[in-house]
């Protein structure tokens, strides 16, 4: 392992490269360029790091954030590099990684510091057996299909076969078992896997509330309190955690050996002309809803824990669904957030009644395939983890 001091050496050099991008060179970000110099110059000094840090924090949250210069985000992850390795935080080297982001030059430099601190925080297991923990069940039931989405066995879905009969004509469809090999697939389940292992201390974005309500917010949480505090208690102890979601987040570009229990991706997404987009994690409690929308891209939704209900309507049906007509997010019908439970309005949608649909439901190991610009709505009946593929 690199010592602390090589590593200062190296975020040292990372400074100098920022201080001599003459792009960085703009109104946006001159001052902090005038700060970093000092830091150069006084590498242990936690002060000098937290002037950075907090001026850049400061600069990226003023006005809207894709109007950020890059130069001010650079600034931010090397100030966070040198707390991390001053204050042994992975506070501060997850904080680096997730508002630098993957293009800053420290974020390889970030990813270490991250994998050393938590090797040498993750206490020696004990000789003596633990006993193993297991989520709570779910209080409900998911409902009786009606209308099943063909599904397949993983040894009757072949490439050739999935290829033509279901992504070229883009017809969804179900593939039991399709990841039931991934490490994950048990490893997940263990809530202390999440607590006691190295992944306790990672921060990660909660979203609270439905992210169509005017209360959505964001909280940044150790995966450790937020798997304690919103998925280890029951339901009935806890009337809001269905709206406390770690949900559509690219957590692979943070904790990249997490990526290694979910692994091989599935040969489907093979079928894209563009690659993978984006691997992105949905883990959350019993309960939790995403309301009925479509996406762009193709989607391989693959589960990892738990159970969930997804109902599916084609493109054809965007009429009986009553979508967003201004703003970004059109993509998201005006039903309410949980069709299943809440009433809906004949009055108010009246050609609901008429839509035609088909779902399913997804158990550990199990895959779905949603085409783009299918409409879907998707509801936990458990403690649930899944990997969403979407590609093009």
């Amino acid at each position: 392992m690199e010592s602390g001091g090589d590593k200062m050496e190296r975020v040292k050099a990372v400074i100098s490269e920022i201080i001599k991008d003459e792009s960085n060179d703009s109104d946006d970000c001159r001052h902090l360029m005038g700060m970093l110099p000092e830091l150069e110059r006084a590498m242990s000094s936690t002060r000098a790091a937290r002037a950075v840090y907090d001026e850049a924090w400061a600069t990226i949250h003023t006005g809207h954030y894709t109007k950020v210069h890059h130069g001010c985000r650079e600034a931010f992850a090397v100030a966070a590099c040198c707390l991390a390795l001053l204050e042994k935080s992975t506070f501060y080297a997850d904080m680096g990684i997730m508002i630098g982001g993957p293009s800053t030059r420290s974020y390889e430099l970030l990813e270490e510091v991250c994998r050393d601190i938590t090797a040498a925080s993750v206490p020696v297991a004990q000789p003596e057996k633990r006993v193993r923990r297991a989520f709570p069940a779910g209080k409900e039931k998911p409902p009786v299909l009606k209308h099943p989405v063909d599904e397949l066995e993983v040894s009757e879905c072949s490439f050739e076969k999935f290829l033509t009969e279901y992504f070229i004509p883009q017809k969804p469809v179900k593939i039991r078992g399709l990841v039931s090999s991934w490490p994950g697939v048990q490893s997940w389940a263990d809530p202390d896997h999440w607590t006691l292992g190295k992944y306790g201390d990672r921060l990660v974005p909660i979203e609270l509330g439905g992210y169509m309500s005017s209360s959505y917010s964001q909280r940044l949480m150790k995966l450790r309190d937020y798997v304690e505090e919103h998925l280890m208690k029951p339901a009935e102890d806890a009337a809001d955690q269905s709206i406390a979601y770690l949900a559509e987040y690219e957590i692979f570009n943070q904790i990249t050996e997490l990526e290694e229990e979910v692994q091989p991706v599935p040969d489907a997404c093979l079928s894209a002309d563009e690659g993978i987009v984006r691997r992105l994690l949905f883990f959350g409690p019993a309960g939790t809803v995403s309301q009925t929308h479509r996406d762009a891209n193709n989607n391989i939704k693959c589960m990892v824990v738990g159970c969930k209900y997804v109902r599916l309507f084609s493109p054809s049906q965007e009429k009986c669904l009553y979508p967003l007509q201004r703003g970004i997010l059109t993509n998201n019908s005006t039903l309410p957030t949980d069709i299943l439970t809440e009433p809906i309005d004949p009055e108010k949608y009246p050609l609901y009644s008429e839509a035609v649909y088909s779902e399913a439901i997804l158990n550990a190991g199990d895959a779905l395939f949603l085409p783009s610009n299918w409409w879907h709505f998707i509801k936990s009946y458990e403690v649930t983890a899944s990997i969403a593929h979407f590609f093009r």
